[in-house]
């Protein structure tokens, strides 16, 4: 009773008082009323987000998919542009090649021009060795001449024309003087040397070796026009890629952050509307209600939540009836067992009746009859002597039954105490007394070994004795008896029986078997109350177990017993 009075106190504890909550607001939970969010002109977007019927994964993937694209499109513009800078830097790196082919043109020139000279100031070199000299200063030369012509512009093709045929004419004349310089006509060789130098200023055209350098000079200043023009456009595309990255980015970047601030809004409201339903509920506010604008899982979460929560209230309103109806039914068992407490006294006070009271009037008839037949022999006739002896025969069978009667009471009264029970060394204890009682009987007995079961000692003791002396006072008519005591297994059940092969009787009033003062045989033919075997189911029943009975006329009885 202590424990099913504290599981009532727990169960009212919980749902059996109303929620702390009950008179609040049982308006739905709304998306702008309990969570207030400074989105300003952002909110359509934000409501747009969440009532578009898309999963959250598909929004989040596109999501993702419009930044990707944002990278991509930033990849390819910076791309193209990185690319014209690829092509300035190489036509950067074209002039300046040109220009360093441009200087080694004029140096060449002007290391012919020098070696020639030298000869009429100051004659070192032999004619062959100028000759030579002269020929690897202009292979030299014309190698630097189609290094610059393998990378000109199609416009500089004249100008380049112009340079051979300097070049060339330089080389008719250094041959020229190099003749006479051979023929040693050294003077007329200087003077046409002077003649050369003095019209270069003068004459309409100079002479070949001042055209070749006229038009190397140029050469290298249209390649220093070229090298600014290209540095001045590379510059330029350099500051609009740079400018047009920083733009995108910001753009990318800001996109970026407003997509997440919408997609975040729109799966976040539903959460905290969520949680706070929820909270609302496990405080017992089973009437809360969630409404969110979502069309996804946030959606379906909401509405499993609102059916969760209208489950539990109506599970709230019937586990209050059942607590109700659960307090009645403790009441009217407490009174029930109010009533057997009071019948149990009645029942104990019976008993001290029957055993005291009933027992004094008993021995007065047994006493009195001994004495009438002991002192009044003589007088009385063989008649009356009979009638006594009948008399005292049937108080002594009173007074039996009174004490079977009295075990019989007992047996459901009082604390069970369960222990592991040898039941075939109880069987082989019953057996000693059993014979002790009557050695002359010849009764085989077989008592299978290790036969324990979970009981309570004193109670089994009492069923054995009761079902060992039914076979023994039922196989008492035969000359030679077996009583066996054993058991069987069956799925891990343990079954007991006690088997003998005494009388028997016959199974159509087996319903009998066990009802207090039923017998199967007459009185006259085996003694006994009726009440040992309706001891014995009381006992089994106690115990949670079953018993029954098979037999035949004259071929005996073998009772099966279980435990629980």
């Amino acid at each position: 009773m202590v424990k099913q009075s504290d599981s009532r106190d727990q169960l009212t504890a919980s749902v059996g008082q109303e929620p702390a909550d009950a008179d609040a607001d049982k308006r739905p939970l709304e998306h702008d009323e309990q969570i207030p969010l400074a989105l300003g002109p952002l909110a359509p977007l934000v409501d747009f987000m969440a009532r578009a019927r898309f999963s959250v994964r598909t929004k989040l993937l596109a999501g993702f998919l419009v930044v990707a694209f944002l990278l991509l499109g930033m990849a390819i513009i910076g791309g193209v542009f990185i690319n014209g800078m690829s092509r300035q830097i190489e036509e950067i790196t074209l002039i300046q090649e040109k220009t360093n082919h441009a200087n080694n043109l004029e140096f060449l020139a002007n290391q012919q021009m020098l070696a020639l000279a030298g000869q009429f100031i100051q004659p070192v070199l032999t004619t062959s060795s100028l000759e030579r000299e002269t020929a690897l200063f202009q292979g030299w030369f014309s190698a630097e001449l189609d290094a610059i012509e393998s990378i000109s512009r199609p416009e500089e093709e004249e100008l380049l024309r112009a340079i051979r045929e300097s070049d060339a004419q330089f080389a008719v004349t250094s041959r020229s003087l190099t003749s006479l310089l051979e023929a040693g006509d050294i003077d007329e060789a200087r003077a046409q040397y002077i003649s050369q130098v003095a019209s270069r200023t003068s004459a309409p055209d100079p002479p070949p070796g001042f055209a070749l350098e006229s038009s190397i000079q140029k050469l290298k200043l249209d390649a220093a026009r070229q090298m600014t023009e290209a540095t001045v456009a590379f510059d330029s595309e350099s500051r609009v890629l740079k400018t047009l990255v920083w733009s995108f980015s910001g753009f990318s970047l800001g996109l970026a952050l407003l997509l997440g601030f919408v997609m975040s809004s729109a799966f976040i409201r539903p959460v905290r509307l969520i949680n706070a339903a929820l909270a609302r509920i496990a405080d017992g506010d089973f009437a809360q209600r969630v409404n969110v604008p979502n069309r996804d899982e946030f959606g379906d979460l909401s509405q499993n939540v609102n059916k969760m929560s209208e489950q539990l209230s109506d599970l709230y309103e019937q586990l209050r009836s059942e607590l109700a109806e659960r307090e009645r039914a403790e009441a009217t068992l407490s009174a029930r067992t109010a009533e057997l407490a009071a019948t149990n006294q009645e029942l104990e006070a019976f008993s001290y009746s029957v055993s005291h009271d009933l027992r004094a009037p008993l021995r007065g008839i047994d006493g009195f009859s001994q004495a009438l037949m002991n002192e009044y022999s003589d007088v009385l006739d063989e008649q009356a002597l009979h009638y006594l002896q009948r008399v005292r025969t049937g108080s002594e069978r009173m007074g039996q039954l009174i004490d079977d009667l009295l075990a019989l009471s007992q047996v459901t009264r009082g604390e069970m105490r369960r222990e592991n029970v040898d039941l075939s060394d109880l069987a082989r204890t019953i057996v000693t007394g059993l014979q002790e009682r009557d050695s002359q009987r010849q009764v085989e007995f077989v008592i299978q070994e290790g036969v324990v079961l979970n009981g309570d000692t004193r109670l089994l003791r009492v069923a054995l004795e009761n079902l060992r002396g039914n076979a023994w006072k039922y196989t008492g008519k035969h000359q030679k008896a077996r009583i066996e005591f054993g058991s069987t297994e069956d799925d891990g059940k343990r079954t007991c029986f006690v088997r003998d092969d005494g009388s028997g009787f016959d199974m159509a009033y087996a319903d009998r078997l066990f009802g207090a003062f039923q017998r199967l045989h007459d009185a006259s033919e085996f003694e006994g109350s009726g009440i040992g075997l309706a001891t014995v189911q009381r006992i089994i029943n106690r115990h949670g177990g079953q018993i029954w009975a098979e037999s035949a006329p004259e071929q005996g009885a073998t009772f099966y017993f279980t435990l629980h």
